[in-house]
């Protein structure tokens, strides 16, 4: 199985695909946000078992990135409507205060994600276990 992680900032993109990897489920780094319908086209080429976003997707200074997690998953979530046999899970994997300050606010945003996580927490090898529990039970699904 493959999943995708989507962030604005590479070294995070890089480091958190590792911790989110496991046996079974390879998560692949290779993406950045750039004008969301084009990214959305590349994820779903590729078919994936998982897409993780960051909820920031608009921190870093990249052409075109001028939206949030949930404004790229509604749109992913849109564009599998018609397909089922497309669909995917989508986990949000953020940092503790975006988690905390701007999507426990933005209520439209939590029917778009199956889960969330915070980036902070998964250095730490218990809370990694039940992530990875989780993501490879939802990627199943």
């Amino acid at each position: 199985m493959i999943g995708f992680f989507v962030d604005d900032n590479a070294d995070d993109r890089t480091r958190i695909s590792r911790l989110l990897e496991q046996e079974g489920l390879k998560i692949d780094p290779r993406f950045e946000p750039y004008a969301p319908t084009d990214l959305r086209d590349a994820l779903l080429n590729e078919e994936p078992d998982l897409v993780a976003l960051d909820f920031r997707l608009d921190d870093e200074n990249l052409k075109e990135n001028n939206y949030k997690g949930g404004a790229l998953a509604q749109i992913l979530r849109e564009a599998v409507l018609e397909l089922p046999e497309r669909d995917f899970p989508i986990i949000l994997v953020s940092t503790e205060k975006n988690i905390k300050q701007i999507y426990s606010i933005d209520r439209t945003s939590h029917d778009l994600f199956d889960q969330k996580y915070m980036k902070g927490s998964l250095s730490d090898k218990a809370y990694r276990a039940i992530c990875h529990r989780e993501i490879l039970s939802l990627a199943n699904g």
